[in-house]
């Protein structure tokens, strides 16, 4: 495994060509182990339901409360809203004084902003119409993808338990965004 208690500078060559990709080659394939239970890793289920509770109070409080007004429309959303917010807080603040190590990398939301770059510099080479700026847009945006992805990724820790939603969401933008490059480059 790597060292990753005592990484080297950010912007050192040593990071970048011998740290980083060891660390990402070690989460993306980790060493064979004894057995462990599939649900090792799992976040309990009560922080899956309680969520989703809160986001279908909102889903069906808010068109409620745009279509009639009605009471219950208000009850839901601001019941919804405010247990996303307690959820989020409570996420955070069990994480709280704790600095993000390497070690609980998140390799997901990495690898959402390395695509996400190359894909904003796609479409505004697309928009404009013009292969130069297409071409600088992805080498330009793969850049600032690397770097900033490589800080998303160690700092989506300070979130808790809630930023494993993020390694969910950012693996189902990093599939839509793929299919959105393959359109664009056809």
């Amino acid at each position: 495994m790597v060292d990753t208690e005592k990484p080297p500078e950010f912007f050192s060559l040593e990071f970048h060509l011998r740290f980083f990709p060891k660390l990402l080659w070690n989460l993306l394939s980790p060493p064979k182990e004894e057995y462990r239970s599939p649900f090792a890793d799992h976040i309990p289920v009560e922080h899956v339901i309680a969520p989703a509770l809160c986001m279908i109070a909102i889903a069906i409080g808010f068109p409620v409360l745009q279509g009639s007004g009605a009471w219950w429309g208000w009850l839901l959303l601001v019941l919804g809203v405010a247990g996303l917010i307690f959820l989020v807080a409570a996420s955070i603040r069990s994480v709280w004084g704790e600095r993000p190590t390497y070690g609980d990398f998140r390799p997901a939301v990495f690898f959402f902003f390395v695509v996400l770059g190359p894909t904003v510099g796609l479409l505004a080479g697309t928009i404009e119409k013009s292969t130069g700026l297409t071409i600088g847009g992805i080498a330009g945006g793969l850049a600032a993808g690397y770097l900033l992805g490589i800080l998303a990724g160690l700092w989506v820790q300070a979130l808790g338990w809630m930023g494993r939603f993020l390694d969910v969401i950012a693996l189902g933008g990093i599939a839509g965004m793929v299919i959105l490059d393959l359109v664009l480059l056809v």
